[in-house]
């Protein structure tokens, strides 16, 4: 199941990202002509009144749930927030449709998406899947059990343009769900359909961060989490690393960078071994980590830095600053939702376009994303660390200075 199995998450991955765009088209084409009815019989809105104040159970909420990732917990906190509003719903696992292995499993009792066919009663279905493979999803449940749901698609997009993928799907959803109101706004222009912002915050919403204590290490430790299976070029942990060492001496402070999904490119995750071994204070993860883990990680570090191109929502940000850490994150995009307080230190940027390869592997044309200001980031980096250890003096004092040299 490991490296094999990712051999062939990446051969796909090469594959797609790679065909011409009329290579693309003509196969959303077939999965969309031969396994999704397009004129089907949607629930009515009695029905959706009943499923909204009678709390049965023609709710089914498809995610990666026995996988990771940002979706996989993006899928979870929204269940969380149905639970809360006591609304009955059967979960559905897509793990498969996305080529990841099964990482966990989960108490709540959960299908398969063959046992989720053999639902044929009318019903509601919210997929937390982005295209292609929203599609694939579709073609596995097949024409019987779509010709009578109500297709609620729950995307996160990060750029101004939509790619053609996602535009042939929005011809067979009825709604969709958001996380953020700038991925709301980005699908506004492509569609009249109902668009609705639900923040994928479950139950984070109740921490208090505000029950932490900073600098135990003698060294302000700084934290960044990212999946490869996303666009590197996107996270940005290049930009990280370099305010990171901009602001901090080995012997002041420390950059975690934790990789999910690390076999999704190998020459990726080279070059970040790369700069782990000619950086004394980067350190990066690799490895599995589940849920109790995870949140160790965040509690035993005391800055979130992202300098993120683009968010659709910002998934591990939102986790960090509901844990108390300070958030350091380029101001621009999905996290600007969310992203205010005191511990809060939004980075400046600027406009610039989107790369040419990114955009030929998205199938996009144009479009822009914020190049974050890793001068500032590192003055706000130098902040925080004034704030842990007050009376500290620093070697490369930043803020004195005016600028970095």
């Amino acid at each position: 199941m490991g490296r094999a199995f990712y051999k062939e998450v990446v051969v796909f991955r090469y594959i797609w990202r790679n065909a011409p765009n009329l290579v693309r088209e003509f196969a959303i084409w077939l999965i969309i002509r031969f396994t999704v009815p397009l004129h089907r019989k949607t629930p009515d809105k009695k029905f959706v009144d009943d499923l909204q104040q009678n709390h049965n159970r023609r709710l089914m909420v498809f995610g990666n749930f026995w996988g990771g990732g940002g979706i996989s917990r993006s899928a979870e906190r929204y269940c969380e927030e149905e639970a809360a509003q006591r609304r009955d719903f059967v979960l559905v696992d897509t793990t498969s449709v996305t080529c990841q292995p099964k990482r966990k499993g989960s108490s709540s009792p959960i299908l398969t998406l063959r046992e989720a066919r053999q639902y044929t009663a009318p019903a509601t279905i919210v997929i937390h899947l982005n295209p292609p493979h929203f599609l694939l999803a579709l073609a596995r449940l097949g024409k019987k059990f779509l010709s009578n749901k109500k297709i609620i698609a729950y995307w996160a997009w990060e750029l101004q343009e939509l790619p053609m993928v996602w535009r042939r799907c929005l011809a067979v959803v009825d709604e969709i769900e958001v996380p953020s109101t700038f991925t709301q706004e980005i699908l506004s222009k492509y569609t009249s359909k109902p668009i609705r912002v639900v923040p994928p915050v479950g139950r984070l919403a109740a921490f208090n961060p505000d029950r932490r204590s900073f600098g135990t290490s003698g060294k302000l430790q700084c934290l960044f989490i990212f999946d490869l299976a996303s666009s590197m070029e996107r996270k940005n942990p290049e930009g990280a690393i370099k305010a990171f060492c901009s602001a901090f001496t080995p012997e002041e402070g420390e950059l975690t960078i934790k990789v999910l999904s690390p076999h999704a490119s190998s020459a990726a995750m080279q070059l970040l071994r790369t700069w782990e071994k000619k950086i004394p204070h980067l350190r990066v993860l690799s490895e599995w980590l589940d849920e109790a883990q995870l949140d160790a990680l965040y509690m035993n570090h005391d800055v979130y830095l992202s300098l993120h191109r683009s968010e659709g929502f910002g998934s591990t940000i939102f986790e960090a600053m509901c844990k108390g850490l300070y958030i350091v994150a380029t101001g621009w995009s999905g996290n600007m939702d969310f992203m205010r307080g005191d511990k809060v230190f939004p980075v400046p940027w600027v406009m610039e376009a989107v790369p040419h390869d990114v955009r030929r592997q998205l199938g996009i044309h144009g479009g822009q994303w914020a190049l974050a200001d890793t001068d500032a980031a590192a003055c706000a980096l130098q902040r925080i660390f004034t704030l842990v250890f007050p009376g500290r003096p620093l070697c490369n004092n930043i803020l004195q200075q005016g600028a970095i040299q």
